[in-house]
């Protein structure tokens, strides 16, 4: 089974990978998981460029699964459309088989009813397609019929009447006081309804009141919403052992093509992504790469049930994983600690320890082989056993520089932000006279012979990267010179290079 790398960003990853084949592991050994890599020496690795064509059975699965998802795609499309449709949408094509199938007479005294007044008007001679409109309009004419009585008082009345002119059964109507109506129907509003209980088993529909029609049919559209919500369930739990059937098709022909690799890559978003490929690869071995800033949760979702071996690879010393909210980082002292990996934890727990060693051992790179002396004494009061390699003592003085080393101090304050406030509960903070100045001391550098891929330009806050970006573009540099963030810049070897740090004096910060 093949070792499986894992890295918190694709940029580090395909750093991490490259140096593989930099030392000799073919790329034909080597499978990187996920489409965001910008390495053109990865790209004949990629997942998507290694998995083989599907075989026959797995064709005819796949249309199979396709097709029973399709269909059930559109039955529970139907019916949410059902469950939630207004209820001024309902009509008798809605009810019509919830009503044969649970109130046959309700559903016999509504549309004899209306095919009766259907027949005695004028489009009694009407097409099929009209009277079959017609009859679909048999609730909303059952709600809105205006010889519906009012109070179950004058429900006799408008019974006795309804075979009568209809003229006259309006002019009866008209005649009433709506004063005393009103009042009456404040004062026994109780009474005017009866319940829906009473009113399920009455199946004379055409005597009851507005009131009582309202809420029947209220009942009938909860009723008959209930009856299709177990339907609806069962059909998406179908359609999600479909989708797993057919998920598992194309894992079947990714993992033909991992196992046949040595080394494995994803990001550890990926491998959370791709959660269920991970426990079908079957690797005892996780190697985890800047291990130090990825979150103890990204770490354990990359582990399965099968791994063996976890080797973090990292600086516990250096930055933490990120957080968005401060009081879940250490320096809040909530004692949540979100941003400690488990790298660090790990680390502190077997520096701190007396005892055995139970997490296994603790191995630290004692010799750096990127930073001239006079830089890396500058992190031996964190690294005291640090030792310098022989070739960076060689490195060649800054050219157009009296010194290989130095701090530019300022007295130009952070800007404001467009609002006109100062922007104190921002992440993302600017200097636009340190960018100018960063973005000259850029234009210096290449006139004295250096290459764009020689300098690099660093800061810690987007809005900062964003302003040496513009200012770039300006004095037509950017074409030489990449501004990067302080994480793009992690692990990039460069013979110059110019942070920009900011200044807020007048805040004191």
């Amino acid at each position: 089974f093949p070792v499986v790398c894992v890295c918190y960003t694709n940029h580090a990853l395909d750093q991490f990978l490259e140096g593989l084949v930099k030392s000799g592991i073919s790329l034909e050994s080597i499978v990187r998981v996920g489409g965001r890599s910008k390495s053109s020496l990865l790209a004949r690795c990629n997942l998507q460029a290694v998995t083989g064509p599907p075989t026959q059975d797995e064709l005819r699965q796949g249309r199979r699964l396709h097709y029973q998802a399709a269909t059930l795609a559109q039955d529970m499309h139907a019916a949410w459309e059902t469950i939630t449709r207004p209820h001024k949408a309902w009509n008798m094509t809605h009810l019509r088989p919830y009503l044969a199938a649970c109130y046959p007479d309700h559903l016999r005294a509504l549309v004899e009813k209306h095919r009766d007044w259907f027949a005695e008007g004028p489009s009694a001679a009407s097409s099929d397609q009209i009277q079959q409109e017609e009859e679909d309009n048999t609730i909303d004419t059952w709600i809105h019929d205006p010889k519906a009585p009012i109070a179950p008082t004058q429900a006799a009345t408008a019974t006795s009447a309804k075979d009568g002119d209809e003229d006259d059964v309006l002019d009866s109507w008209e005649s009433i006081d709506d004063d005393k109506i009103s009042t009456q129907l404040q004062g026994s509003q109780s009474a005017m309804v009866r319940e829906v209980s009473v009113l399920s088993r009455d199946p004379y529909v055409w005597d009851m009141t507005r009131g009582e029609r309202t809420a029947l049919l209220d009942f009938w559209i909860q009723e008959y919403v209930q009856t299709q919500k177990p339907a609806l369930c069962a059909q998406h739990a179908r359609y999600e052992h479909i989708a797993q059937e057919y998920s598992g098709l194309n894992i079947a022909r990714q993992l033909r093509a991992l196992r046949s690799a040595h080394v494995v890559g994803l990001t550890t978003s990926g491998a959370a992504a791709h959660r269920r490929l991970m426990k079908c690869l079957n690797a005892s071995i996780i190697m985890t790469e800047e291990a130090g800033e990825v979150f103890e949760s990204h770490t354990i979702a990359a582990l399965t049930q099968h791994t063996h071996h976890l080797i973090n690879i990292g600086d516990h010393m250096q930055l933490r994983p990120k957080v968005d909210e401060y009081r879940l980082s250490v320096e809040s002292g909530s004692g949540l600690d979100a941003d400690v990996s488990l790298f660090e934890r790990l680390a502190r727990s077997l520096e701190t320890s007396s005892g055995p060693r139970p997490a296994g051992p603790l191995c630290m790179l004692a010799t750096q082989r990127r930073m001239h002396p006079c830089i890396s004494e500058l992190i031996r009061v964190l690294y005291p056993g640090l030792e310098d390699d022989q070739r960076v003592c060689e490195y060649p003085e800054v050219r157009g520089m009296a010194k290989r080393m130095a701090f530019i101090d300022h007295n130009h304050p952070e800007n404001q932000t467009e609002g006109g406030a100062e922007d104190e509960g921002s992440r993302s903070k600017y200097n636009c006279s340190e960018a100018d100045q960063v973005v000259e001391l850029a234009q210096y550098l290449l006139k004295q012979g250096y290459r764009g891929s020689d300098v690099a330009v660093i800061t810690p806050y987007a809005g900062q990267l964003l302003h040496i970006h513009r200012r770039m573009e300006k004095a037509k540099v950017h074409s030489f010179v990449d501004p990067r963030s302080a994480m793009e810049a992690a692990g990039c070897s460069n013979s110059v290079l110019l942070g920009a740090a900011l200044s807020s004096v007048e805040r004191g910060q």
